[in-house]
Formats: C-alpha cells, structure tokens, sequence
C-alpha cells in the first residue's frame, strides 16, 4: 500500500513538473518564433513601401525609433546588406522576378513560389517554411511579392527547440532521481505508522479472540443450565459478529504487497474455485424463498493467489447473501485477456448511478446501518484490497431498478 502510494507520489510529481517545462518552454519557443515573424513582417512593409528596394532613410529612423528587434534583425542601414530577399512581380500574367539579392533561388524557382502564393489566395505567411512573404497589389493593377529568407532566424528557433527538450529531459530525469530518494524519506514515517497498525490489528485481534472464546463458552454453559433466552440470543449473535469481524481485521491487516508478492503468479482454475463457493453459499443466497442464478463459465484460468480469490469470491456472495430480497445473479465472462464477473443483487435504498463509496474501510449506508442487517463494512474494502493486488479492477453501481451490481475484472 505505501509502496504504490510512495508511487502514485511520483508520477504525480512528475507530471507536474513537466506540464511545468512544457509551457515555460513552450511560451518561450513561440513567443521567439512569433518575434521574428514580426521581424520579418516589418522588413517586408519596409520594402513594400519602397516598391522592392531598402531605403537607407527609412531604415535609419526606424533604427533610431525603435532600436535591436528580438531575432537577429536590426532595423538599421545594415539591414540591406544583412537581408536576403527576392521580389516577384505579376502583371497581366507575366512574371518578373528580381533575385538580386539572393543567390538560392534561381528566377524560376521564384516564380513558381510566387504562382504558388497567389493560388492559394494568402497575403501573408511562409513559402518552403522558410520564406516569409507578403502580397501587396500597386494602383497601377500589378501585384507585388515580397520573398525574405528566414533560415537563421528559424534555425535558431529550432535550435532552442531541441536544446530545450534536450535540457528539459535531462532536468526531468534529474528530478525523477531527486523525488524518488526523497520520497523514500518522506514516506518513511507513513510505512512505519502503517506496519505499527497492522501489527496492533493482528495483536488486538489475537488478545480479542480468547475473550470472545470465554464468553461463547459460558453463554453455551448457561443455556444448558437455564435454557435458551433472548438474551442468550443476543449475547451469541453479537459474539458471533465480533468474531467474524475480528476475522476480517486479521485478514485485512494480512493483505498488503509484501506478504503476498511473487505469491499471485500461480495459474488456478476459477471456474471450479466459483463452483466450490457457489455450492457453500447457495443455501444462505437461497434462503426466504429467494433465487440464486450462478452462470460460470468452464475451463477459465487465471494466474493468482488461490485463497485470496477464494476469499474475494466469499465475501461477494457473503455480501450478497445478506441484502437480496428476491434473487441474486452471478455471471462471468472472458473479454480478450480479461476475466470479468458481475454479481448483481436486489436490496433496499440502492441509488442509481456510482456506489464506489461501499469499497471504504467501515462503510456502511443509512439503509443498511437503519435495517436488521449485521455487518462491520470491512468486507467489501477487503474484496477491493484483493482485487488491486491482482492488478484488476472492481466497481459498484445502483441501476434505476434498484439492483446493486459489482463487477470485477482481472487479467488473465
């Protein structure tokens, strides 16, 4: 229980942290790359404005104005000489490439790019990822395209990309080892109260069962010598519920990772383990003139502890013996690699929807506490503790016709 806590602990913690890395990195990447988009974006008006070409006025006041931009581009007299750049002009169908200023792409090349843009009706984006352009239509009816070669810029965006990741997974790991050692500590004192309270569990019980013994056997004496009573009655009832909690306590203490680990790995035959409580119990599910439908598949096999299931399986048809009203229907089946059985019963005050709540330890709901019924509410968390054990799953819900269903699923 502490380890898959301790566990829990860490994955938890992990996620965090890297949700944490994810968007800290993340915000930073895409405000990096929004940045020199925008860099780009403004050499583009510049050269708009300038029918293609760089005007040295223009860009020295924009230096003085507004200074170093985010992405490598200064906005200065130097930006003519640092930016690489093509135009391309339509009119009537006629391109006019101007390559000038670059030296990577051919006037073809340039054209079929520009073609490209204008098919697919956008004024502004990227062309091969890595030429940002814009389109601007003149008075005189020609359509302007402004081509500037991104690749430093991008390059250093992807650049911090896998930097990023890189150090983002190495910090992760770092700190999976940091949680891990830690968590040890942390979960120290947790590990000790718990085995402290399986150990007073175990005591108390033991310390409880001969006063119990003593009281049966004088409760016995004095019905053979004054008869039966109602009191008598009582007092063997209440004996006979103290000792079947003390039972449950004791087992429940007993289940835990490291008395049953490399224990569950044995194959065992479950259809006949079923068969075998089902005959125990039948007479107690089919008391009061109630039914008892038992649907058990033959032959299935399952790798697990063979008296945990055999008390998995006692404790579902115990907990139903005790509340049916009229009828009680068992039924399993096998989905792919999973074992899944369903117990289903009619009771008194069961809601629609989850009951999930009946698997807590000492649970019991204000119908049942209300009603004749005896019970300590272990018996169910008991049934839980086995089944998360074997690493299956087990569910409670009410349906709209008052039946209270468990299902259980394990693997195969």
């Amino acid at each position: 229980m502490v380890e898959k806590l301790r566990r829990k602990y860490i994955w938890i913690t992990m996620v965090a942290v890297v949700c944490v890395l994810t968007i800290i990195m993340g915000s930073v990447i895409l405000f990096n790359y929004i940045r020199v988009c925008e860099n780009a974006d403004e050499v583009l008006d510049v050269l708009i404005q300038n029918d293609g070409k760089f005007d040295p006025r223009v860009l020295d006041m924009i230096g003085r104005n507004q200074g170093i931009r985010f992405g490598g581009l200064s906005m200065s007299q130097e930006t003519q000489f640092e930016t690489r750049y093509f135009t391309v002009r339509v009119n009537d169908g006629l391109y006019i490439t101007d390559t000038t200023n670059i030296s990577a792409v051919s006037s073809t090349e340039a054209a079929a790019m520009a073609k490209e843009v204008l098919d697919s009706g956008r004024t502004k984006g990227y062309s091969n990822g890595v030429y940002r352009y814009k389109v601007s239509e003149k008075e005189d009816g020609t359509v302007l395209i402004i081509f500037v070669d991104c690749t430093r810029q991008l390059d250093s965006v992807y650049n911090f990309l896998w930097i990023s990741v890189l150090v983002s997974f190495a910090g992760t790991m770092g700190v999976l080892c940091l949680v891990a050692f830690v968590s040890r500590k942390v979960f120290a004192p947790i590990a000790e109260n718990m085995e402290q309270q399986k150990r007073f569990i175990t005591e108390a019980s033991h310390e409880l069962k001969t006063p119990l013994t003593i009281i049966s056997a004088n409760n016995e004496i004095i019905e053979m010598e004054h008869g039966e009573s109602e009191s008598t009655h009582i007092i063997a009832r209440q004996v006979s519920r103290m000792t079947s909690m003390v039972k449950n306590l004791t087992a429940l203490a007993r289940i835990d990772e490291a008395q049953y680990a490399g224990k569950i790995t044995t194959t065992i035959n479950i259809s006949n383990v079923i068969s075998d409580l089902a005959g125990v119990f039948r007479n107690a599910l089919e008391n009061n003139n109630r039914q008892f439908i038992c649907n058990i598949i033959d032959g299935v096999n399952i790798k697990a502890n063979e008296g945990l299931i055999r008390q998995l399986i006692s404790v579902l048809f115990e907990n139903s013996s005790k509340y049916a009203k009229t009828k009680t229907v068992f039924d399993m089946k096998v989905e792919g690699k999973k074992l899944i059985m369903q117990i289903a019963n009619d009771a008194i005050g069961v809601n629609s929807g989850n009951l999930d709540e009946c698997f807590e330890r000492f649970y019991r709901s204000p119908e049942t506490r209300a009603s004749s019924v005896e019970g300590s509410g272990i018996g169910l968390s008991m049934a839980k503790e086995i089944v998360e054990l074997h690493k299956g799953t087990i569910k409670a819900f009410g349906s709209g016709d008052g039946i209270f269903n468990i299902v259980v699923e394990l693997p195969l």
